[in-house]
């Protein structure tokens, strides 16, 4: 009867990352089996809800064949939310069919196999409070404006500078457009800044 087990997991992106599309992972089936397993049809199931297909039936993936002693590749396409974990449990299941020893009659199987799809830790940048440190009026300068960025990622940023892109509807020059913020930002630690801005 066939015997089949899985190989190597790999990714395109060769590192994935949280709040990406369109990240293929290709599993290598292996039969270490006697017998060929034919019409293989494969589904991943992901456990949670932050990895999720890119398109329909992007979980979904099939191989006409894998011969005895032989190895085939199955593609599947996700998209990892914001919040995913570095880990994620999946299972793969797997249907297929083999001749029987007598006659020409097959035989279908059914196998789950679990594995896990594994994230590189990434940092992940919002900005957690915007505090006005002084009255605006226009025709003023040196008003402040208090901008806290917090890394709620699985990783520490490092070199953060932040860019200001001026919005031309608002009557506001800045007089810094970007400004270093840190060497470090480590994961759930606030980093202040404060902004200079005259009023036209």
């Amino acid at each position: 009867m066939p015997e089949i087990l899985i190989g190597q997991i790999t990714s395109v992106p060769n590192k994935m990352i949280s709040d990406t599309t369109n990240n293929k992972i290709t599993i290598n089936i292996q039969n270490l089996g006697d017998k060929d397993a034919e019409l293989v049809k494969a589904n991943l199931e992901i456990h949670g809800t932050s990895i999720t297909p890119s398109y329909s039936y992007s979980l979904e993936d099939s191989t006409s064949s894998i011969s005895a002693g032989s190895q085939e590749t199955l593609t599947f396409t996700i998209d990892i939310e914001e919040d995913a974990q570095v880990e994620t449990s999946a299972t793969l299941h797997l249907r297929y069919r083999a001749q029987k020893s007598v006659g020409n009659m097959y035989e279908t199987f059914e196998k789950k196999i679990n594995l896990t799809i594994q994230l590189t830790p990434s940092p992940h940048l919002i900005i957690s409070n915007v505090e006005q440190l002084s009255d605006f009026k226009i025709g003023t300068t040196e008003n402040k404006l208090k901008i806290t960025l917090l890394n709620d990622g699985i990783e520490d940023a490092k070199e953060v500078r932040v860019r200001i892109v001026p919005d031309i509807s608002y009557p506001f020059i800045f007089e810094e457009t970007t400004m270093y913020v840190s060497a470090k930002n480590k994961t759930t630690r606030n980093s202040k800044r404060n902004l200079h801005n005259r009023n036209q």
